[in-house]
């Protein structure tokens, strides 16, 4: 046999053994030889580099990607959930299993005066949060008005609620509209005293748990009545929301006319909150989440391995 047949001889082992998962006795019975030739000849083969074995390790390469994104955003902790999903469902369902727990770690730092902002993420985190002991004591308020969405992921007093019953907090509720409202309107509504009060209530907050809205196709997003309408003029430089602050690619905050009327957490108050937590999954958000880590006030964020490949290479 010349070199040349024995290297396909080896190639053939090799497939037989990796590809086709046969074992070596199984492989020198088919080829009419003995096991202990067979794992000769498998050892030669990685030799020769005819078969190259790679160790994937998930776990180092997914640290990796989180250093990257660190040092390139000012952020403090980024956590990246591992595995590609087709699924957009399965995929906020395994955020959220990690939020949850992520979550508890931050409340056992002292957090209770903890906000939550509205969208599937932060509904899905809720779902799965579970009773704790760290936070009954503590008091939980909305992030946004009450929008008159019926999903149950815009209902932002039954999110509050339920995360309340779910952990043993207190539950704050508003009842003021999310907007966008007219002037007179608006005027009317932050001169009463629920307004008073939960403005002093945003004030106190040291943990915010949001979302990140990407703005692409207006006609597959509506987060309230009229959002298209406030937002087709600027459309071309917004790409993204964080509780309906609207903000472009470079990380700097556009307020829309009617964006300067809507009830919610005043920008430069969720500028001031101790650990902003933001849960985004889809590769539909890379924009969205590189310009959302530029305006500076996210400082955790728990991302898809999908998104933060995305995010890395839009970055590059």
């Amino acid at each position: 046999m010349n070199d040349t047949e024995y290297l396909q001889k080896l190639v053939q082992v090799a497939r037989l053994y990796y590809e086709e998962n046969m074992t070596q006795q199984a492989i020198s019975k088919k080829l009419g030889t003995t096991r202990q030739s067979i794992s000769k000849m498998l050892s030669e083969a990685r030799e020769r580099s005819i078969v190259e074995i790679k160790i994937n390790d998930v776990e180092t390469n997914l640290s990796k990607a989180a250093q990257k994104i660190k040092e390139i955003f000012p952020i403090q902790n980024v956590t990246i959930v591992p595995g590609h999903f087709n699924d957009d469902a399965l995929a906020r369902k395994m955020l959220a299993q990690r939020a949850a727990l992520y979550f508890d770690d931050l409340c056992r730092e002292g957090l209770h005066k903890i906000g939550i902002s509205w969208g599937r993420s932060v509904y899905s985190f809720v779902e799965q949060c579970s009773e704790s002991s760290l936070l009954q004591r503590a008091d939980i308020f909305p992030l946004v008005g009450a929008s008159s969405q019926a999903a149950a992921y815009f209902m932002i007093n039954e999110m509050v609620r339920m995360l309340s019953e779910k952990t043993g907090g207190t539950a704050h509720f508003i009842n003021l509209p999310l907007g966008p409202l007219s002037p007179e309107d608006y005027e009317l509504f932050t001169r009463t005293q629920a307004y008073a009060e939960i403005l002093d209530q945003w004030q106190e907050i040291d943990l915010a748990v949001i979302g990140i809205g990407a703005i692409g196709n207006l006609k597959h997003r509506s987060y309230y009545p009229g959002e298209s309408e406030l937002l087709a003029e600027d459309c071309a430089n917004i790409i993204g929301d964080i509780c309906t602050h609207y903000f472009d690619l470079q990380g700097r905050i556009t307020e829309t006319i009617g964006a300067a009327s809507m009830i919610r957490i005043p920008f430069e108050n969720l500028a001031k909150v101790k650990r902003v937590l933001a849960l985004v999954n889809g590769n539909e958000k890379i924009d969205a989440v590189t310009g959302a880590l530029k305006l500076g006030i996210v400082t955790d964020i728990i991302i898809d391995e999908a998104l933060a490949e995305g995010i890395i290479a839009r970055i590059s």
